[in-house]
């Protein structure tokens, strides 16, 4: 009887999911007066910034309503190095304004950015071809390598920093010593069965009168690779002493970003973080230049998503040539520190900062013990007094106060400290974020590092990324999260993954007898179509009430030994309904 009991709840359930629809995400559009209409003039062939900046900044001095309107050809920024506060469309504070670039190309110096948005409401830029003078990343050939993989020497192909003939820079070009390894006949980063890492961390010497770098490999990832061979493509991010990303996105609400095409970027191409309200990113492309010899797009993530109080559409874009991931939505986690004498709770500063105003009365806060994959509960905020580190107000660690009760299970530490209790801000993490009808094509990392609760991804393209089509869980060591609960994926085309196609796992340290209290739970899996030859189709550990249905998984001919259709580890209440499976 109670198994029977147990199947029905199950049925409801599964009823239930599949009933679920996509999060429907809209944003205000800006009021227009049709005397506010600046138009700028056309590309002169010489150096057009200062008659650019003359307009913006007229029609940022009318106020509200205004529209700027380009012409289509090239604006040439390139003699300006370095501009404060560093982007070419600096909108700050700005209420009701159209760009519209009508198909213009601006072509910058690496050392500025496109577009710094910040703290503006209703506000939309869109159709503008991004372009630069010099790639933001150096890549080279491998000419020579010790036999054990304890040192390589690369060299820079021409025209990227530090070979012959490379143009001087007020200031010299840093290299990251995080360097990825592609293959040179694909043009793709090798496998990590072909490597052994998706990335290796080295030390690095410049043998500038030889145009030549040899690069000394961290021994932990020396352990790692299986094969480096002369000829290998290395690639790694060099940096002008520049900004974050092409578009910084962030305390915002109601705006749109639409049809930016992206060739390069100094960091992540959009980076919309700590947004108040919605936000849409339509028609974002970033590739590989047409016509040029590069072999990757960006070396940093193409959407990355942080700590956003209001959903993000992203829809229309293509993504291809990253060496991180094409989406990340996540929220950074605190450490819980201490409980003052008082009964507070104080927490440390998130692992790369926060603004002091992060935590708010109101919020709603979950508490995670991370290796223990244990979600202990959410409370309400009641009261925050912040610590600032400096005169900037940046927090050092903050107090709260909550409506109730603190759980009991508590485990108290210090930055870094992944045994101690993390706290994430439920209300900031970007939770009913939409990604739908994207193309996502080969790069090194997944299509969409998810963290957030009650997204959804449908009906995409996802062919040849190296990590998966979705991959969903708190991230490691970075301390974030928090978990994609209520996740929707459905009508996705996933083909050539290098890891399994959809993969989600709230953590290994989870015992069975806590799986009935897991946060990743309530995901429906639906209509996807899926083509496997390295990894699994699906995915789960540790996850309960999930919907499996009308899916099609093929192991395609020739596939690695551990390529399964579906890998179920420690789930509680997965049902699966009508999947087409062909296994080999």
């Amino acid at each position: 009887m109670k198994k029977k009991m147990v199947l029905i709840i199950m049925g409801l359930c599964a009823s239930a999911m599949a009933e679920r629809v996509v999060p429907e995400i809209s944003i205000q559009k800006p009021v227009s007066d049709a005397g506010k209409v600046f138009r700028v003039f056309a590309p002169s062939g010489g150096d057009d910034w200062p008659g650019v900046k003359a307009v913006l900044d007229q029609a940022i001095a009318a106020g509200p309503g205004a529209q700027v309107v380009f012409q289509k050809g090239v604006y040439d920024f390139s003699a300006h190095q370095a501009l404060r506060p560093g982007a070419h469309l600096y909108l700050d504070g700005l209420d009701d304004l159209v760009v519209d670039g009508r198909g213009a190309t601006f072509r910058m110096h690496p050392s500025n950015t496109f577009l710094t948005l910040n703290n503006c409401r209703r506000v939309q830029v869109k159709n503008f071809t991004l372009d630069y003078t010099m790639p933001h990343h150096m890549q080279g050939d491998i000419i020579e390598v010790a036999d054990d993989f304890s040192t390589f020497t690369v060299r820079p192909h021409e025209g990227y920093p530090y070979s012959a003939g490379f143009p001087k820079t007020k200031k010299p070009v840093h290299l990251d010593p995080v360097v990825f390894i592609l293959d040179p006949f694909r043009n793709e980063m090798k496998y990590l069965e072909e490597l052994g890492n998706d990335h290796l961390k080295t030390t690095f010497q410049l043998l500038e009168d030889q145009h030549l770098i040899r690069y000394t490999v961290d021994p932990a990832y020396q352990k790692t690779i299986k094969n480096l061979s002369v000829g290998d493509r290395v690639v790694t991010h060099a940096m002008y002493g520049t900004f974050y990303s092409n578009m910084a996105i962030t305390r915002n609400s109601d705006c749109l970003v639409e049809n930016i095409t992206a060739y390069s970027s100094a960091g992540m191409n959009v980076s919309p973080g700590h947004n108040e309200g919605p936000i849409v990113l339509r028609g974002i492309v970033n590739r590989i230049k047409p016509g040029s010899d590069r072999i990757v797009a960006t070396v940093r993530d193409g959407i990355h998503c942080r700590s956003n109080r209001g959903p993000i559409l992203i829809e229309k874009c293509y993504f291809e040539g990253m060496m991180d991931d094409s989406i990340n939505i996540f929220v950074l986690g605190s450490v819980c520190n201490e409980l003052t004498d008082d009964g507070a709770l104080k927490i440390g500063r998130p692992d790369h900062g926060e603004p002091w105003d992060f935590y708010r009365p109101g919020d709603t806060i979950g508490f995670w013990n991370q290796q223990a994959g244990v979600f202990i509960g959410k409370l309400t905020v009641q009261s925050v007094v912040p610590q600032f580190a400096d005169k900037k107000r940046r927090s050092k660690s903050y107090t709260l106060r909550f409506s109730e009760p603190l759980p009991g299970n508590i485990e108290f530490g210090q930055k870094g400290d992944l045994a101690a209790t993390q706290v994430f801000n439920l209300s900031a993490c970007g939770a009913g974020s939409v990604i739908r009808n994207n193309t996502f094509k080969p790069q090194r990392r997944h299509a969409l590092l998810l963290s957030a609760p009650n997204c959804a991804f449908v009906d995409n393209l996802v062919d040849g990324v190296h990590g998966s089509a979705v991959c969903g869980g708190t991230q490691g060591h970075y301390v974030c999260g928090p978990l994609p609960e209520g996740l929707i994926i459905r009508g996705n085309r996933i083909r050539r993954t290098g890891r399994e196609a959809i993969k989600l796992n709230t953590g290994q340290g989870v015992k069975q007898q806590d799986l009935e209290n897991s946060p990743m739970r309530n995901i429906l899996i639906e209509d996807n179509n899926i083509k496997i030859k390295r990894h699994a189709g699906v995915s789960l550990a540790c996850c309960r009430d999930v919907l499996i249905k009308d899916n099609k998984i093929a192991v395609l001919p020739g596939a690695a030994p551990h390529a399964k259709p579906m890998l179920l580890n420690r789930c509680l209440g997965v049902v699966q309904d009508n999947n087409q499976i062909r296994d080999r």
